[in-house]
């Protein structure tokens, strides 16, 4: 029985990494090479010494800087269009030449002003030409990777993310992973692209726009190149891996012994009566007094049925940050409640031997019995179009199919829709071409933002037939996207229809979108199922979708025809660009007329044409045709001879 309990303990942590552990380990591990360079801004040291002394302290041409208990406070109230940057260039770390990991963080609180502002990361900065990375916190709760090169300061990406705090502290990260640049706030991974344009080694803090900046605990971490680690000789320097400062176990939890070599396990079984959910709740009030505030949650999962609940967490203590597991599951006597954390540096290492040790106190709870998928008779089919094929079960139809985008459906109501594309306006590109006479194509119109986001304002637009609407985020991942894009696998309840006839469906989705001037694309792959189904058919669907292929001479074609769209757009906003600047050509015409009292009368026998008095024009075009016995003259506006 012992034996039983522990095996299913390491297979039910462990399960956890499969969804959301991984995240958190993807972004804490490094090898133990690696050092740091940190600054926590503290008011004990030398002003002039700090950040390696580049900071503004005092006032300069509109802006001013100040050290405020223990942050680096940067103000702007006289020029919204300047941007104001800080470097430095860490000596014996690497940043971005090599193919290691390396990290850039800060905490930023920012209050922006009037007019487009905001503050945060500088990454790989080139003094000898200026040019850099930013990733910065919008005003509105908005993100933004910002590019300096030599046409100037673009937007790479924008959007906005429910992990961003409108008022308070935010922390931002800068992942490096090979020549991938991760981009995360408050933990949660919101955009990435590649680096190929990175030049610099210069890292640091930026602020553009109008308003007040505070910035605290910067921190750089990569591979050392060297012994010794400096900063432009002058910054203070943390050198390897910290001890970490062990908070005392919560009311209720004792500290469980262990083999992981750092890292804490604590144990109680003594709350939430018979309820993991009630459990989880009162274990995180509890953590509460241990740590600097209840630990804040990333990802949780748990069953229908109330046995179990596990959750990924991060927490400060003493201004160190902690990463672990909370776990909560039902037994016979109560519920049992674990927490495990440790230095994020040193948690990819302990996190192991720590659910090894973990799983010794959790019960052995068998797993609800899984639904029988049903016997499925295949068929391979071709699309109509001949732009590919896919293997489909006998008693479904393809609903439609062009250029590789097919839409098929099952007589249960289930249904794939696979490899749909498609340009999306911004809204400010939307506004305009929606308001243009010719504007017949029908596109969606959403701002370019992180996948997940980007699916829920796109996915009302996509019910033609009927209204849906997104119900419940389920599970998200991001994915690695081709062309500095983002993607992400969605998995999410929804609905089609409204009251008495509404339906509910489960969906999982692969939703990517790619950048773009005034527009984007996005790419959409997704399953779905009534609700009650989905877990049954999944395998069938996701049969049905490793099984599509795309002909090879269609792929050309299917991206000449996404660009044939915005053409098509872009044709409609010329001609109505044309057909409106002739509008206020002729407009003006008009009034250089009344303001001169000249115009022009012409003669259609000779086609010549003279200068007459406006006011006069038609007194003058009746008598000389009356004269002429027939209509010989007529009046000719100046805009008729532009």
């Amino acid at each position: 029985m012992n034996q039983k309990k522990r095996l299913f303990g390491v297979v039910s942590l462990v399960a956890v990494l499969g969804v959301a552990g991984l995240l958190l380990l993807r972004t804490l591990a490094f090898d133990g090479a690696e050092q740091s360079y940190r600054e926590d801004f503290s008011p004990d040291r030398d002003p002039a010494r700090i950040f390696g002394g580049h900071l503004l302290l005092g006032t300069d041409n509109g802006w001013s800087g100040r050290l405020a208990e223990g942050r680096y406070v940067l103000e702007n109230q006289g020029h919204p269009g300047d941007v104001r940057y800080f470097y430095l260039r860490p000596e014996g770390l690497d940043i971005v030449q090599d193919g290691s990991r390396a990290m850039l963080e800060v905490d930023g609180e920012f209050s922006a002003g009037e007019g487009p502002s905001g503050a945060g990361l500088l990454y790989g900065f080139d003094p000898g030409t200026g040019h850099y990375l930013a990733f910065v916190i919008m005003a509105q709760g908005q993100y933004a990777v910002l590019q300096r090169d030599e046409d100037g300061v673009q937007m790479r990406m924008s959007g906005t993310h429910g992990t961003v705090r409108r008022t308070g502290r935010n922390r931002l990260a800068i992942d490096r992973s090979g020549r991938r640049l991760r981009f995360a706030i408050n933990g949660r991974e919101v955009a990435s692209l590649g680096m190929e344009n990175v030049e610099g080694r210069g890292v640091g803090l930026l602020a553009l726009g109008n308003g007040r900046f505070a910035f605290d605990n910067f921190v750089v971490t990569g591979k050392a190149l060297s012994p010794e680690l400096k900063a432009d000789g002058t910054a203070g320097v943390v050198r390897g891996a910290q001890a970490m400062s062990i908070p005392d176990p919560p009311r209720g939890f004792r500290s469980i012994r262990h083999e992981a070599g750092s890292g804490e396990l604590w144990l109680s079984d003594s709350l939430g009566g018979n309820s993991a959910r009630r459990a989880m709740v009162e274990m995180i009030g509890r953590l509460g007094n241990s740590f600097q505030g209840p630990p804040a949650l990333h990802a949780v999962i748990g069953d229908g049925e109330d046995r179990e609940l596990r959750a990924l967490f991060s927490a400060r203590h003493k201004e160190r940050e902690l990463r672990g597991l909370l776990v909560t599951a039902r037994t016979d006597k109560g519920v049992v409640a674990l927490c495990l954390f440790d230095a994020p540096g040193a948690l990819a290492r302990s996190f192991g031997p720590l659910v090894q040790t973990a799983s010794a106190h959790l019960p052995a709870i068998a797993a609800p019995p899984r639904s029988r998928p049903r016997a499925v008779a295949w068929q391979q089919v071709r699309l109509p179009d001949g732009s590919g094929t896919m293997k489909l079960p006998t008693d479904w139809k393809i609903v439609g199919a062009s250029q590789g985008m097919v839409d098929a459906a099952g007589a249960d109501g289930s249904m794939v829709s696979l490899g749909i594309h498609g340009p999306v306006l911004t809204p400010e590109a939307g506004a305009g071409y929606y308001q243009m006479p010719g504007a017949t194509v029908r596109v969606p119109v959403a701002p370019y933002s992180d996948p997940v986001t980007a699916l829920g304002n796109l996915f009302p637009q996509f019910g033609y037939q009927a209204p849906q609407r997104i119900v419940r985020l389920i599970d998200t991942a991001a994915t690695p996207w081709p062309h500095n894009g983002q993607a992400a696998y969605v998995h999410f309840d929804w609905q089609q229809g409204e009251g008495a006839q509404a339906r509910n469906y489960t969906s999982l989705a692969l939703f990517g979108v790619m950048p773009g001037y005034g527009q984007w694309t996005f790419y959409l792959s997704i399953v779905s199922a009534p609700k009650p189904l989905f877990s049954q058919n999944l395998p069938m669907l996701m049969e049905i979708w490793q099984n599509w292929q795309v002909a090879d001479h269609v792929h050309r074609q299917r991206l000449d025809q996404a660009a044939g769209s915005m053409r098509e757009i872009s044709n409609i906003i010329d001609q109505t660009h044309a057909r409106r600047q002739q509008a206020q050509d002729r407009a003006a015409a008009n009034w250089t007329e009344v303001f001169r009292d000249q115009t022009y009368l012409g003669d259609t026998r000779l086609g010549e044409r003279y200068s007459v008095p406006l006011t006069q024009v038609e007194d003058w075009t009746r008598e000389l045709n009356r004269a002429a016995g027939y209509e010989r003259y007529r009046h000719i506006p100046l805009r008729d001879l532009q």
